[in-house]
């Protein structure tokens, strides 16, 4: 790990060096039309993976940001967004171009054989919602600690009788209590072996359990695969077991049920609990990386949490976020497609309600920024409240207040990549400079598209301006204040590069 500090700190004083004694820059200067229509340019359907790159049907790379919707869901009666005209705030505010949906097992079907339909019909609605908003919808089969009736009480996902009847339940709790319930699982053996029990006979092909499961992802999934803007799946979020053996197993035949339904969906691929819990100290996955080829389309999901926000209640600032992230990122791209890599999606970052302000927000986009990767900041729920917070286990990442407004410390509006006509190369946001930097190779394919970034109408104080570097592609753009879309397109193919001044 210090290794890496050193070889980074290395390596930016020798671009420091390398900027002050460099050959100087020229540019072009233009000042971008802005207009109160909607430039937006359209968004296609299905999404497909080109090495590390997420791609749209016109060749465009693809950087999806968004949030996890909803932590209030977790419980009873599992279907929090009532309101769904709330929603435009993660595209109105944040930019969002993504979400992560949860999905509760528990929900659908509490009864073995019989779903709830109206459950169903529910994530039908919210996916519908955020598509008339723009936003991508990945369905996540989320759980936690296995069932509610695990881990003391203070799990979610899967229902009661999909627990072995020699493990030992708990009452759900779900409330205060259960504060740090991931902590506290670290030392509670009692606690571990029976989530570890139920997880052995799910894995096992022969249990009515597994077959339970896949059934329900089918079902899910043929019922989703005529909802437009439905273009992923995760089988199952951070679970518990042998990575290389039974987790893998399980996304192939999860997978397989859900490309019988949708042929084309991305499938979201997350580590184990295990991984997520010990990844500061390694990035290794032993997820096998021949799921990129035998299932095809699928994206790395890792978590990734501050570790020492936990132990604090605060962000400190000590642990190094950014070498460990960009340290699971390049083992994604080393060990997969032949060093090719496939994309990585940080499936969860983010803060709590008790930090002092938004450095930890702003550091994570920008970690996300530097790697030019996706992410889903967990999470949104439009009826937090100050008392039981998320609802569920007291938790309090919620990104929004009781009035559904940012929370100043959770938050960070900010520009956001969205389309690259070409291969991303960079991107950066420096708020005091007033200066959003980026470049791309621009290609034949995509000529003519446009490379989009998200831009805050509240930015928008005055002026905006655009710096092309002559020695490349230059390129035209312009912004709307309805869309908040900043389009730019190339003269040319070859590498553009431009800031945005404002």
């Amino acid at each position: 790990m210090w290794k890496s500090l050193c070889v980074l700190l290395l390596g930016l004083c020798l671009l420091e060096k390398g900027e002050a004694g460099g050959v100087a820059v020229n540019y072009t200067s233009a000042t971008i039309t802005i207009t109160n229509a909607n430039t937006q340019s359209a968004t296609s359907g299905f999404l497909t993976t080109v090495g590390k790159w997420i791609q749209e049907s016109d060749g465009r790379s693809v950087i999806l940001r968004g949030f996890n919707l909803a932590g209030t869901g977790k419980v009873p009666d599992f279907m929090p967004i009532k309101n769904t005209t709330k929603l435009e705030v993660l595209a109105n505010t944040f930019g969002a171009n993504i979400a992560r949906l949860q999905f509760y097992w528990e929900a659908y079907e509490p009864t073995e054989g019989t779903y709830d339909s109206e459950y169903l019909e529910y994530i039908v609605g919210v996916a519908d919602a955020l598509w008339a908003l723009g936003i991508y919808v990945n369905i996540d089969f989320h759980s936690d600690a296995y069932s509610r009736y695990l881990a003391n009480g203070c799990g979610s996902g899967f229902p009661l009788w999909a627990i072995p009847r020699n493990v030992t339940v708990s009452e759900p709790k779900n409330n205060a209590s259960c504060n740090d319930w991931g902590l506290s699982l670290q030392s509670d053996t009692a606690a571990k072996n029976g989530i570890n029990a139920a997880y052995n006979n799910f894995y096992n092909s022969s249990s009515n359990v597994h077959a339970s499961y896949l059934a329900m992802v089918d079902s899910v999934s043929a019922r989703l695969a005529s909802v437009p803007g439905v273009v992923a799946f995760e089988p199952l979020n951070e679970p518990w077991g042998d990575e290389a053996t039974q987790i893998s197993s399980l996304y192939q035949n999860a997978s397989a049920v859900i490309r019988k339904n949708v042929p084309n969906a991305l499938i979201y691929l997350c580590p184990s609990f295990t991984t997520i819990s010990n990844e500061v100290f390694s990035p290794d996955t032993n997820l096998l990386p021949s799921l990129a080829t035998s299932i095809g389309n699928v994206v790395y999901s890792p978590h990734y949490y501050d570790p020492l926000l936990f132990v604090f209640n605060t962000y400190v600032g000590i642990w190094p976020t950014a070498i460990t992230m960009h340290n699971i990122i390049v083992d994604v791209i080393t060990k997969w497609n032949n060093g090719s890599g496939i994309p990585c999606h940080f499936g969860e970052f983010g803060g709590i309600g008790t930090m002092a302000n938004n450095d930890l927000i702003v550091n994570y986009y920008n970690y996300l920024d530097q790697d030019l990767v996706s992410g889903t900041q967990w999470n949104y729920s439009p009826n937090w409240n100050p008392i039981t917070q998320d609802d569920w286990n007291n938790e309090d990442f919620c990104v929004v207040d009781q009035n559904n407004n940012p929370r100043a410390q959770m938050s960070d509006i900010r520009p956001q990549p969205r389309k690259f006509a070409g291969v991303p190369i960079l991107f950066t946001f420096d708020r005091s400079a007033r200066t959003v930097t980026f470049s791309w190779t621009q290609n034949t394919a995509t000529l003519g598209k446009a490379t989009e970034i998200f831009f805050p109408r509240s930015l928008v104080t005055g002026a905006l301006t655009v710096k092309f570097d002559t020695s490349g592609a230059l390129g035209t753009c312009q912004y709307s204040t309805a869309s908040q879309i900043i389009l730019c397109v190339a003269s040319s193919v070859g590498t553009v590069s431009a800031s945005l001044l404002y």
